[in-house]
């Protein structure tokens, strides 16, 4: 009777491990879209190395910041930074990398690692300094298209090495997309490798668990 009430518990284990490890997926949020300002009829020139760019954003979500979309008008490399606060910022940034793009259109750039984690209303900027790397972005601008600023928690600001300032009527916006993952923590967010490796690990204990127990009964039986 103890051999069946512990094969019993083994297999019930084994089930909960089963269970577990098929919510890993959602354990492991996607990231969502949060602000998109995809509308785009002109661009800026981010090569000079005496140009720096900031876009201001206001996140919609609660959440970590895991990527920003930027739409490539020319091909090649930018420095791309992040910080915390309305724009201008002029403090040491939060996050900083050099992106090469080799293609038009949307390019994604992938910031997990910056561990931004945002509430909704909070601010921040995307900054492009240039590196004499040759690369442009699109933008949306009312001065082609009066009264169309699509992007109203932010604006676009311009810095030529003297006072930074609202590119033209403060109606510019950066082509960009961010992204947000609600159910994540910058400090307590592990790779989804590493997930899916723990969870095979958890079903193969289980397993050989109920493997021993079967094997006990089988001989008890005899």
């Amino acid at each position: 009777m103890r051999i069946k009430k512990s094969l019993y518990s083994t297999l019930l284990l084994f089930t909960f491990t089963v269970i577990l490890v098929s919510k890993v997926d959602q354990a492991c949020a996607i990231p969502v879209v949060d602000q998109d300002q995809s509308f785009f009829q002109d661009s800026i020139n981010a090569d000079p190395s005496f140009f720096t760019w900031q876009q201001g954003v206001t996140a919609g979500l609660d959440g970590l910041l895991t990527g920003i979309d930027l739409h490539v008008a020319v091909p090649g490399s930018v420095e791309l930074f992040l910080n915390r606060g309305p724009a201008w910022q002029f403090d040491s940034y939060d996050y900083q990398a050099v992106v090469t793009t080799s293609q038009f259109g949307w390019t994604h750039v992938d910031v997990t690692t910056a561990g931004i984690n945002l509430n909704i209303g909070d601010q921040f900027v995307i900054g492009l300094q240039g590196i004499d790397g040759g690369a442009s972005f699109d933008i949306n601008t009312d001065a082609l298209s009066p009264n169309t600023d699509e992007y109203i928690p932010g604006a676009l600001w311009i810095n030529t090495g003297q006072t930074p300032s609202l590119l033209r009527t403060g109606g510019d916006d950066l082509a960009f997309r961010t992204y947000i993952d609600s159910d994540a923590l910058s400090s307590t967010v592990p790779e989804p490798a590493t997930v899916v490796l723990l969870g095979i690990g958890l079903v193969g204990l289980a397993w050989a668990a109920v493997r021993r127990r079967l094997i006990m009964v089988r001989k008890e039986e005899v």
